[in-house]
């Protein structure tokens, strides 16, 4: 901000602290930092400039070593007593004989001037010895210089360690072998050299790092049969082996967890790449193992079934989403209830899908169990394993015609008409029931059969079920005629259906909500959350989906604004009333919310899985509540209607109700309002005729 500019602002600022407006409250007014302000207004500075400054090389320091100390220093460290010690071996025993009156840190700083800090045994007497040189090896062509090291990879469980062994030819950066172990072994790194040597041929040279491995007498002579020269990094250098170093760098971070071994798969053959991208890394869940590797892994898990090597992930996935203990515990259960289905019937991990958990509810219902005997029970866990990938996921069958005609009607809704999830659900779960009842004779579709399922199917089912049902067979049937399956428009045959409600709904009033609002224990975070939506609710005549939609981002508290999400994906912008943005705030500042990473919900469960509350969950609020303080059953859309009531009693007139109300026809709004005929004799238009 310019310097006149912010002139400009202290004087807007002045003039309303002289209306007596506090200093803080207009700073926040105009704009301006009240730091700002101060700093301006009251010629305040950050600093006194010194008139004559002294550098600091040139200060007097009163901790300062003197010379006589700083060669007393020097004396130990060239000392033949301490010349095999280290730095801070001998400043401990200096100062334990007098010899150094410093400090640790002060007794480094004077070795490092003297050069005398790291392998101090090179050293002795005063001696010194040259720096090993950096070794260069040239590569020109495939198969000149090989680079190898090992790399420790995790396995599923937190315990499970593993030894990556992988040589790279440096020019191509081609894996010409690698092998998995439990440990590192000498022996077996001769035996997978000798067999990259058979099917390559000898590299001239073979660098690796320092390890014990690497610098085994076995595998240099093993080496230096073949004619190969060992190449090695110096000490303390990390960058003399970059190419196997950057490999375990690619390696690992891409690994999950969860699957980063899995036993009887192995890679397939890797074609040279430029970089380093080859199959370990695309297909690192599939790394094969050794025998003695996976003969060590089935003694550590016994007579466990395929998934036993789940359940910690499993568990502390459960933790992280809210689950309580009791309710981890439960979790883990029906995991290892179909770990033990898949051992006893010698299937793996893979072969788990819907048909085999309707075998093992069958045959727990035969065995007279109580517990987990519903298909509902076993898909938090299979939901987890297929996430992680251990289970294919479920896919409906491309043969069957039913899927193929619902998955082009489910593009139809989404691309065409725009509905959201709740409706096409209902869509689909209609125009399924319809093509199973009519065995898909699609294109012989009559008329007559349109009219014959309507009136077989209401007869059998409530009156608003009915209306829905015809609503989406409609839409049904004029997707059939657009995508020209049916040669007629058949969705004109469809039946009109009567019936109209037979009750006035409930009319809910200031002192009926106020009612709701002491049922809200706002002592409780969930006291606060159905504080917030209750108001929400009332105030602003949501819809419960709307309530579910807010995001934290929707509010704009310096305009006070909300941003609703309607019907049709419309974005409209509302007032926000003051005691709705309160509500809002001790929710979001008093409560405790437990947000998972990534979600921008506004109300969120309290209870596991957490997460964005449904729009279902936001009727249960309305539900609770007005049971709790003893008012009739009602759901979110009751306090809709209550809203447009009392917009009506005090006095707004029809279309500013349907504004606020977002509908776009005044009948509409007429049936959501409970009023006497006097507030509804100006919907009502003159009869001809009448005097």
């Amino acid at each position: 901000m310019a310097r006149t500019q912010q002139i400009a602002l202290i004087g807007f600022v002045d003039e309303l602290t002289a209306t007596g407006i506090g200093v803080r409250a207009a700073c926040g007014l105009v704009g301006l930092p009240r730091s700002t302000y101060y700093r301006l207004t009251h010629h305040y500075r950050h600093y006194r400039p010194v008139t004559d400054p002294i550098p600091q090389k040139n200060r007097q320091q009163p901790a300062t070593l003197t010379a006589a100390e700083r060669a007393a220093g020097v004396s130990a460290l060239e000392s033949a007593e301490y010349a095999e010690l280290s730095v801070v071996q001998t400043y401990w025993r200096a100062f334990d004989a007098g010899l150094v009156c410093c400090s640790e840190r002060t007794f480094y700083r004077v070795a490092a001037e003297q050069n005398m800090v790291g392998d101090r045994r090179r050293r002795k007497h005063g001696g010194g010895s040259a720096s090993r040189h950096k070794p260069i090896v040239h590569c020109g062509r495939v198969g000149e210089l090989w680079s190898w090291d090992v790399t420790e990879l995790r396995g599923p469980r937190t315990q499970d360690r593993y030894k990556l062994y992988l040589v790279i030819d440096v020019f191509s950066r081609y894996p010409v072998a690698w092998r998995i172990e439990y440990t590192e072994n000498t022996q077996r790194a001769v035996d997978m050299f000798a067999a990259a040597i058979a099917e390559h041929g000898a590299p001239g040279v073979v660098h690796a790092d320092n390890g014990a491995i690497m610098r085994a007498h076995t595998l240099v002579e093993a080496l230096a049969d073949n004619g190969v020269l060992a190449s090695y990094t110096r000490p303390r250098v990390s960058d003399d082996n970059p190419f196997s170093d950057y490999a375990g760098s690619v390696i690992m971070p891409r690994m999950n967890p969860c699957e980063r071994v899995r036993a009887g798969r192995r890679l397939p053959r890797a074609e040279p790449f430029g970089i380093i991208t080859w199959p370990i890394d695309a297909y690192s869940v599939q790394i094969f193992r050794s025998e003695e590797a996976e003969m060590k892994m089935r003694q550590s898990v016994g007579d466990a079934g395929p998934l036993s090597l789940y359940a910690e992930g499993f568990g502390e996935n459960l933790e992280g989403r809210g689950y309580a203990p009791d309710s981890v515990r439960w979790r883990l259960r029906q995991l290892a209830a179909l770990d033990r289905w898949l051992r006893d019937h010698r299937l793996a991990a893979g072969d788990l899908d819907a048909a085999c958990v309707d075998r093992l509810v069958a045959a727990r219902r035969a065995e007279g169990r109580t517990t987990l005997v519903a298909v509902a029970n076993f898909s938090v866990p299979i939901s987890y394993l297929r996430e992680i990938g251990v289970v294919p996921p479920e896919v409906s069958s491309q043969l069957d015609p039913v899927s193929q005609i619902l998955g082009r009607y489910r593009s139809y809704l989404v691309t065409e008409r725009g509905l959201v999830e709740s409706s096409i659900s209902v869509n689909l779960r209609v125009a399924e029931s319809f093509c199973r009842k009519q065995a898909l004779r699609l294109e012989e579709l009559s008329a007559a059969e349109v009219t014959a399922y309507i009136v077989a199917f209401s007869a059998r089912s409530s009156i608003g079920w009915s209306k829905k049902t015809v609503s989406a067979l409609a839409s049904f049937l004029r997707f059939l005629h657009v995508t020209g399956v049916t040669a007629q428009p058949l969705a004109a045959a469809l039946p009109k259906l009567a019936g109209h409600r037979r009750t006035v709904p409930c009319e809910l009033d200031e002192y009926d909500f106020a009612r709701l609002l002491g049922g809200c224990d706002c002592s409780r975070d969930v006291g606060l959350r159905d504080c917030a939506i209750l108001t929400v609710l009332w105030r602003l005549g949501l819809r419960r989906g709307e309530v579910a939609g807010l995001r934290v981002d929707d509010i704009d508290w310096r305009r006070g604004e909300i941003t609703i999400r309607g019907k049709g994906h419309r974005h409209e912008l509302l007032p926000m009333p003051i005691d709705v943005g309160e509500a809002i705030v001790r929710y979001l500042h008093d409560g405790h919310r437990r947000v998972p990473p990534g979600c921008r919900a506004l109300f969120v469960q309290v209870r596991a899985p957490e997460g964005a509350m449904s729009p279902d969950g936001v009727g249960d609020v309305v539900a609770r509540v007005s049971r709790r303080v003893g008012l009739p059953a009602m759901g979110a859309h009751r306090l809709r209607h209550g809203t447009a009531t009392q917009l009506v009693r005090n006095g707004a007139s029809w279309p500013e109700i349907a504004q606020v109300m977002r509908h776009r026809t005044v009948a509409v709004t007429a049936s959501y309002a409970t009023v006497d005929p006097v507030l509804t004799s100006e919907l009502a238009r003159p009869w001809p005729g009448a005097l």
